[in-house]
């Protein structure tokens, strides 16, 4: 079984998530829902890339 890549999976879910925000039918709430959403996966995919590049500035350290 292979590993599922953190990054990529996070990305496909705010395209996944912005998509749904962009077909425009939605109720008020729900789409503001859905932008709490984006900027949650948004601020989990900065994490991961912050995590990512602290380990690859320590390695070249090492």
């Amino acid at each position: 079984m292979s590993a599922i890549d953190p990054l990529q999976h996070l990305t496909e879910q705010l395209e996944q998530t912005a998509a749904k925000l962009r077909d425009g039918e939605l109720e008020p709430r729900e789409a503001a829902r859905l932008v709490e959403e984006c900027a949650r996966l948004a601020g989990d995919a900065a994490a991961e890339l912050d995590r990512r590049t602290r380990a690859a500035a320590a390695a070249d350290d090492a």
